[in-house]
C-alpha cells in the first residue's frame, strides 16, 4: 500500500531509535576523569592539538591510522559497490538495500567474532589476518565484476541472487564487512585500554578526526579516479592493494 509506506518508514526509524536508546542505557556510568580540563574556544586549534597529541604516542597513532584505514575502505567500497550493483549488474533498489544490509550484518558478525576470540582481553593477533582477508575479498569483488555487462532489464532480489555473479558479489560484500569487523574491534579496544583514563575521551576524539580525514581523502581520490575513467572494479582492486 503506497499510502502506508511513509508510516512504515517512520515506524522503522522509531524502532531503531528506541533500540539505540535502550542499548545506550546499558553503558556503565563513569566519573569525570579530568575535572580540571578546560575546553578551547578555537575549534581548529583544539583539533590540531588533539591530533598532535595522538601522533606523539606512536603506539596509539599506529592503531588510529589502522582504524582510519578500515573506515576509509568501508566507506569507499560501499559507495563503489552500490554504484557497481546498479550500473554493471543491473540490480534494482531492493538489491542495493540488500547489499547494504549484508554489509551491516557482516560487520556485526565480524565484531562478535572478534569479541568471542578476545575473551575480554586486548588481543590484536586477528587483525593482520583480517586485513589480508579484507584485501582478498576486495580483489575477488573487483576481478569478478571487471567484465560484467548490465542486463537488458533491472534485476530484482530473487533474480540477482539466483545468478552466479550476484551471489558471488553478495558473498564478497559480506566477507569484506566480516573481516572489517574482525579487524576494527581489537584495534578500538586497544585504543581505549592503552589510553590514560584522563585522556581517553580526547584520544577517541582525535582518532575520529583522523578517521574523517581518511574517509574524505579516500572519497576524493576515488571520485577523481572515476572522473578520469577508472571503473569501480579497478578501484576495488586498488583498495585491496592498499590493505
Amino acid at each position: 500500500d503506497a499510502g502506508a509506506q511513509p508510516v512504515w518508514v517512520v515506524a522503522q526509524l522509531m524502532a531503531v531509535a528506541i533500540a539505540c536508546w535502550l542499548t545506550a542505557r546499558r553503558i556503565p556510568s563513569t566519573a569525570v576523569a579530568a575535572p580540571g580540563l578546560k575546553p578551547e574556544a578555537n575549534i581548529l586549534g583544539s583539533t590540531a592539538h588533539l591530533v598532535r597529541e595522538l601522533y606523539a604516542d606512536g603506539r596509539l597513532w599506529s592503531l588510529g591510522v589502522g582504524l582510519s584505514l578500515f573506515w576509509m575502505t568501508g566507506a569507499v567500497a560501499l559507495t563503489l559497490v552500490a554504484a557497481l550493483v546498479k550500473t554493471r549488474l543491473g540490480g534494482d533498489v531492493d538489491v542495493e538495500m540488500a547489499i547494504h544490509a549484508l554489509f551491516a550484518v557482516g560487520i556485526a558478525v565480524g565484531s562478535g567474532a572478534a569479541a568471542f576470540i578476545s575473551h575480554g582481553r586486548v588481543f590484536l593477533s586477528p587483525a593482520p589476518f583480517a586485513t589480508l582477508g579484507l584485501a582478498g575479498f576486495l580483489f575477488d569483488l573487483g576481478f569478478a565484476t571487471m567484465g560484467a555487462t548490465p542486463p537488458a532489464a533491472s534485476l530484482g532480489l530473487s533474480a540477482f541472487f539466483a545468478s552466479g555473479l550476484g551471489l558471488r558479489v553478495a558473498i564478497d560484500v559480506a566477507g569484506v564487512a566480516f573481516m572489517g569487523g574482525l579487524f576494527a574491534v581489537p584495534l578500538f579496544a586497544a585504543i581505549q585500554a592503552w589510553s590514560a583514563p584522563e585522556r581517553r575521551a580526547r584520544v577517541v576524539a582525535s582518532v575520529n578526526v583522523v578517521n574523517s580525514l581518511f574517509i574524505v581523502a579516500g572519497s576524493v581520490v576515488a571520485a577523481g579516479a572515476q572522473a578520469k575513467g577508472v571503473g569501480q572494479p579497478a578501484l576495488l582492486i586498488a583498495l585491496g592493494l592498499v590493505n
